[in-house]
C-alpha cells in the first residue's frame, strides 16, 4: 500500500444496483482517462467476500486465474500484459468459483486485513474498493486497517467514497444509511452516481427512462453531496462483459461503448473531487483591433501587456487596470504577426511584421517612438524572442533562417548569426530562462538547440518527435523542461539528460565541440484534447501550462504532486472566443491570463 497514490471505497446500501458494474467502469474510465499524460494505473480490490463479482466482470476465471506469492506478497491477478490494471479478490482464492462462503465476522475481518497488509500492488495511481452492501463489519474493517497505513505518496488514507444507487426510492433511502456510515467514519464523500437510469437501444443508441428517474441526484441535493451522474443501462455492455474469453481485453473493448461515453462526464466529475477545481471566468473582452490578433506578451517586470494584430497596430494595455495606454501605428506595412517585451525595468517593446521588418518601439519621456528597425530576412517575420538578460534579440522568418542581434551599449542591434540548418519556414523562436540557449521550431517538424561556442551560434541538438509543424516552444520557468507543440494538437514535454562528449549528433553539418552536444528526450506528452493545431503555449510556473489553439479551447494542465511525469487537465475552456481561433496566450501574474483570437479581441480570465 506504500506505493498507492489514491484509495477509493465504492459503497451501496443495498444488493442489486450494480456497483461492481460501476466499480468496473470507474477502474476502466479512469484507465482509459483522456484528462491525463498516460494510462493511470488502477487496481481493484474485492471485498465483497461472500459475492465476488469482479473476476466475472473482467472475465477472469477464478480457478484459472490464481493468486500468486512472492517475497513481497500477493501478487494481483493483471488484465492483460501491459498490468495496468490488477485484480484481487477472494475468487482468485477459493478451491472452486462454485464453492460459498459461509464466514463469521471475525475470519472476514481477518481476510479483508491481510488483503491490505499482503498483496503488492506496486505504484498505483487509484487503488478503488468494492465493497458489499450495507453498512457491517467488512466496512468497519476495511476502513480501521485502511488508517493504520501510512505511505509517502498518499495525503490521506482513503480519499473517499462513492455511493452507488438507482432512481428507486427504496434504494436512495438506503444510500442514505451509506451516507451516515460515512459522517461516523469521517470519510469523505466523492458523490453519488445514479445506475440503471435510463435504457440505450441496442439499435439506435437513444436513452429511454424505463424505471424514475433523477433519485440520485434528489438525494445529493438534500445533503449537500456531490452528484457526479447518470449511468443507463447498456445492453450491449451485458453481453460484452458475459462474452469475455481468454483473449479479451476489457480495457481495449470498453473506450468504444456507449457506456463509456455516458460515463465520461462521471469521471470529470470525479476529478473535479479529488483535485481542486479550478474556475475560469472571463473578467473582459478588449476590442480595438480591425483584424485577427496574432500574438499577445506580458512585460516581466512592469503591469504592462501588448497585443498585434492583422491591421498593422499594435496596442499597449495596464494589466492592473486593463486600461488602453498607446496605439502604436504607422510603420508597419502588413500584419503585426509577434510582439515581445524586452526583459528590463524599461518598456521597450519588439514587433515582427509580414513586412520582414522588426521594429524596436520605446516609451521615452510621455510618447512611444520607434528607436530601431532591424531588415534582412527575405520574407514574413514569424516570431521575435529575447534573451533572459535581454542583450540578445532572435528572430524568424519564412525564409527558413534564424538570426541572432545583439544589442549595443548605445541600443544599436547587430547580426551576430544567421542559422540555417532548417529546411522550411521557421515558425518559432524561444530562449531558455536562465541560459544563453535558443531553441526553434519549423514546418519541417524538428526543433533545434542552438549555443553560442564562442566564434558562432551552433546546433547542439535536434529534436523530431513531432510528425507535423511545430508552432510553438516554451520552456519552463526553471528551464528544466520545454514545452513544444504541433499542427495535429500534441503537447510534448522534453527534458535534459546530459551533454555527450564523445558523440556527434546525426545530421548536422555543424562541425561542434564536444562540450556543447546536449541530449534533451521526451518527459510526457500531454492528454489530447486539442482538434487542430496548437497556435500558443504559456507556463505560469514548472506545474501548470496552459494552451491554445485553432479549435478555440484554452487548456490548463496541471503535474501531479507526486509524479511530475504525470500530467492532467484541470481546465478545458471551450468556444473562448466563440467560434474564432486563438493565436496566443499570456499569463497576467499567477491569477489572470490574456488570449488573442481571429475576432480581433483580447480576452482577460481570472483562473482561481
Amino acid at each position: 500500500m506504500d506505493q498507492v497514490r489514491h484509495v477509493i471505497l465504492v459503497l451501496s446500501g443495498k444488493g442489486g444496483v450494480g456497483k461492481s458494474s460501476v466499480t468496473t467502469q470507474l477502474a476502466l474510465s479512469l484507465h482509459a482517462s483522456k484528462l491525463h499524460s498516460r494510462p493511470l494505473k488502477i487496481g481493484i480490490l474485492d471485498i465483497d467476500l461472500t459475492g465476488p463479482s469482479i473476476p466475472r466482470m473482467f472475465g477472469k476465471d477464478a480457478e484459472e486465474s490464481r493468486i500468486r506469492q512472492s517475497s513481497a506478497g500477493w501478487i494481483p491477478v493483471y488484465t492483460d500484459e501491459t498490468k495496468e490494471i490488477g485484480l484481487m479478490s477472494l475468487g482468485f482464492l477459493l478451491p472452486s468459483k462454485k464453492d460459498s462462503v459461509v464466514w463469521r465476522g471475525p475470519k472476514k475481518a481477518a481476510m479483508i486485513r491481510q488483503f491490505v497488509s499482503d498483496v503488492h500492488w506496486g505504484e498505483l495511481d487509484y487503488l478503488i474498493i468494492d465493497t458489499p452492501p450495507g453498512t457491517g463489519d467488512e466496512h468497519l474493517t476495511i476502513v480501521e486497517s485502511l488508517m493504520t497505513e501510512t505511505s509517502d505518496v498518499r495525503k490521506a488514507p482513503i480519499d473517499g467514497a462513492v455511493m452507488v444507487t438507482t432512481p428507486q426510492a427504496l434504494a436512495t433511502l438506503d444510500v442514505q444509511k451509506e451516507i451516515d456510515f460515512c459522517k461516523k467514519a469521517d470519510l469523505r464523500i466523492l458523490g453519488i452516481v445514479e445506475n440503471m437510469s435510463g435504457f440505450i437501444c441496442p439499435h439506435c443508441a437513444d436513452c429511454t427512462n424505463i424505471f424514475s428517474s433523477g433519485g440520485g441526484s434528489t438525494l445529493a441535493e438534500k445533503y449537500k453531496v456531490p452528484f457526479l451522474g447518470s449511468v443507463p443501462i447498456d445492453p450491449k455492455f451485458g453481453e460484452m462483459i458475459e462474452n469475455q474469453n481468454a483473449s479479451t481485453n476489457l480495457s481495449v473493448l470498453y473506450p468504444e461503448t456507449e457506456m463509456s461515453k455516458a460515463f465520461f462526464p462521471i469521471v470529470q466529475n470525479f476529478f473535479h473531487q479529488m483535485y481542486d477545481k479550478r474556475s475560469f471566468k472571463l473578467v473582459t473582452s478588449l476590442g480595438g483591433h480591425d483584424g485577427r490578433i496574432w500574438s499577445v506578451d506580458s512585460h516581466p517586470v512592469l503591469p504592462l501587456f501588448a497585443s498585434g494584430s492583422q491591421d498593422k497596430t499594435v496596442r499597449i494595455y495596464n494589466s492592473d487596470t486593463l486600461q488602453l495606454v498607446h496605439v502604436i501605428d504607422g510603420f508597419h506595412s502588413r500584419s503585426v504577426r509577434r510582439v515581445a517585451w524586452r526583459p528590463v525595468d524599461r518598456p521597450i517593446l519588439a514587433a515582427a511584421s509580414f513586412d520582414a521588418t522588426i521594429s524596436i518601439n520605446e516609451k521615452i519621456d510621455d510618447d512611444w517612438e520607434c528607436t530601431a528597425a532591424l531588415e534582412g530576412h527575405e520574407n514574413e517575420v514569424k516570431c521575435i524572442a529575447w534573451s533572459p538578460g535581454g542583450n540578445f534579440l532572435a528572430t524568424c522568418s519564412r525564409d527558413k533562417s534564424v538570426w541572432i542581434w545583439e544589442t549595443t551599449e548605445d541600443d544599436e542591434f547587430d547580426c551576430m548569426a544567421v542559422l540555417q540548418e532548417h529546411t522550411q519556414d521557421v515558425k518559432v523562436v524561444a530562449w531558455h530562462p536562465t541560459e544563453d540557449l535558443l531553441v526553434s521550431g519549423s514546418y519541417d517538424d524538428t526543433i533545434c538547440f542552438w549555443r553560442d561556442d564562442g566564434d558562432d551560434w551552433a546546433l547542439t541538438c535536434q529534436l523530431q518527435g513531432h510528425e507535423s509543424t511545430v508552432w510553438a516552444l516554451a520552456f519552463s520557468p526553471s528551464g528544466s523542461i520545454l514545452a513544444s507543440a504541433d499542427n495535429e494538437g500534441n503537447i510534448i514535454l522534453w527534458t535534459k539528460t546530459f551533454s555527450n562528449e564523445s558523440e556527434a549528433i546525426s545530421n548536422s553539418t555543424n562541425i561542434l565541440r564536444p562540450s556543447l552536444q546536449e541530449e534533451w528526450i521526451r518527459k510526457a506528452t500531454l492528454p489530447h484534447l486539442h482538434q487542430g493545431a496548437v497556435y500558443s503555449i504559456a507556463w505560469i510556473n514548472d506545474q501548470v501550462l496552459a494552451s491554445g489553439g485553432s479549435d478555440g479551447k484554452i487548456i490548463v494542465y496541471e503535474s501531479e504532486k507526486h509524479d511530475d511525469n504525470i500530467w492532467r487537465v484541470s481546465i478545458e475552456k471551450e468556444r473562448a472566443h466563440d467560434v474564432y481561433e486563438i493565436n496566443s496566450i499570456a499569463w497576467l501574474g499567477n491569477d489572470k491570463l490574456v488570449s488573442g483570437g481571429d475576432d480581433g479581441e483580447c480576452r482577460v480570465w481570472h483562473i482561481k
